[in-house]
């Protein structure tokens, strides 16, 4: 007997466009502020460290679109987001980009924040009705 899957695809995949999106909007801006940080060392200087961190940021921010849409099994949504980031950075590599210690960690960090605020998004303002 097939029960009914728990994941709602349509927020983790909401969730993992958004998280894509700005961070191609952050690699962009970064090619001026941190150019050794379009190469994955996010560590090698300060500004690579924000970029690092705005990444970060993007895919938590994701991850609380996901659990915000799903509104049922918030903290699986956001984590799913952060999956879906962390098979494209090894499909990625497969195609032939670089992909780094510092890049594999900072989504594993990433993951679990974005988890974190799929969670949250649990307390996120309710409309009233007029």
């Amino acid at each position: 007997m097939q029960g009914k899957s728990r994941i709602r695809w349509l927020a983790v995949m909401a969730g993992s466009l958004l998280d894509q999106v700005l961070t191609l909007i952050i690699g962009g801006v970064a090619l001026g502020a941190a150019p050794e940080a379009v190469d994955g060392r996010f560590f090698a200087s300060s500004a690579g460290a924000v970029v690092g961190v705005l990444l970060a940021l993007a895919t938590v921010v994701g991850g609380g679109l996901a659990g915000l849409i799903a509104k049922e099994e918030r903290f699986l949504h956001g984590f799913m987001v952060g999956g879906v980031g962390i098979v494209l950075l090894l499909l990625g590599s497969m195609g032939g980009s670089t992909v780094t210690v510092d890049m594999l960690v900072l989504q594993f960090i990433a993951t679990g924040l974005a988890g974190v605020a799929g969670y949250s998004s649990r307390w996120a303002p309710v409309r009233q009705q007029k």
